[in-house]
């Protein structure tokens, strides 16, 4: 997260070196998707009164959201 952190246009190539010791093999599927989110959450961000708020992933969203429905559903069956 420090990488991120770091400068206002991190580096994915010096992340994912940093990474490959803890992730091995897996590192560069982990940036891969680490990244879709990043930029996901990138465009999702406001503006509001000046100030900016951070966005989420629509992936995150989206997945909380099917989540929120299914537990609703399943609540409503369980209450006939």
């Amino acid at each position: 997260m420090a990488e991120l952190e770091k400068e206002s246009e991190p580096d994915p190539r010096l992340i994912q070196i940093n990474l490959t010791g803890f992730l091995e093999r897996n590192t560069g599927a982990f940036m891969a998707e680490l990244w879709k989110l990043l930029i996901s959450a990138q465009e999702n961000c406001k503006e509001e009164k000046g100030k900016i708020i951070k966005g989420m992933p629509q992936q995150l969203l989206d997945e909380k959201q099917e989540e929120l429905k299914r537990i609703n559903s399943e609540l409503q069956a369980a209450s006939s």
